[in-house]
């Protein structure tokens, strides 16, 4: 068992996706029902097996809240049917919103090489959320949660590799870099988790990827 003067908050992207046609996919509601990003079969495995990691590890999970998006959802579920605990759906939690490459019909190859949805120019006519507000809901969920857990328990939070990334260099940095020179900080995998230590007086102490060891 985990360290009871402390409180844990696990940090998870979801896992891998099928997406055959390489959409760069955003929002559920941005994209035609037919195009709507589900977790593949890989991703279900990856999230089960950090499940057991969590478990193998003696974390204690009381709360698990995701992103409403469907490949988020669908991971928490995998990690609901390990973890046996009930999944919300946070709003705080979702993909940024930037609907224009989906709109312009843009592929994954081309995305990964120039993509930056964060460019007001490029993007003007999307209105495309700013990072500012991006840090701003991720952070506040972050610490709804930490208010709601108890000594010695976990919070389990699922969203997207945007807010994460944002997240996790603001908590460490208080800072919000151009996002060019954020990515050369810390990107998270999909499927992968970091997790947070607290204290009591919910001050964080460190954080860590969280691996099988």
């Amino acid at each position: 068992m985990k360290n009871k003067k402390n409180k844990y908050i696990i940090i998870v992207r979801h896992g891998e996706l099928n997406n055959p046609k390489e959409i760069v996919y955003n929002r559920d509601k941005v994209m035609q029902s037919e195009d709507i990003i589900h977790l593949s079969k890989t991703g279900e495995k990856q999230l089960m097996d950090l499940a057991k990691i969590i478990k193998n590890q003696q974390f204690r999970p009381r709360l698990l809240w995701t992103s409403p998006e469907t490949r988020t959802v669908e991971s928490a579920e995998a990690l609901a049917q390990v973890l046996k605990v009930k999944l919300e759906k946070k709003q705080d939690l979702d993909e940024i919103y930037c609907p224009g490459p989906y709109l312009e019909k843009l592929k994954m190859p081309l995305w990964r090489k120039t993509g930056n949805p964060y460019d007001q120019k490029r993007w003007a006519k999307y209105d495309h959320e700013k990072p500012a507000n991006t840090v701003k809901r991720l952070t506040r969920i972050f610490w709804q949660i930490v208010e709601k857990l108890k000594a010695g328990e976990t919070g389990v939070l699922v969203s997207h590799g945007d807010p994460i990334m944002w997240l996790v260099n603001y908590l460490n940095y208080h800072d919000i870099l151009d996002y060019p020179e954020l990515q050369k900080r810390y990107y998270p995998k999909k499927g992968e988790a970091i997790i947070f230590i607290l204290n009591l007086k919910n001050k964080i102490l460190k954080h860590y990827l969280l691996n099988d060891f």
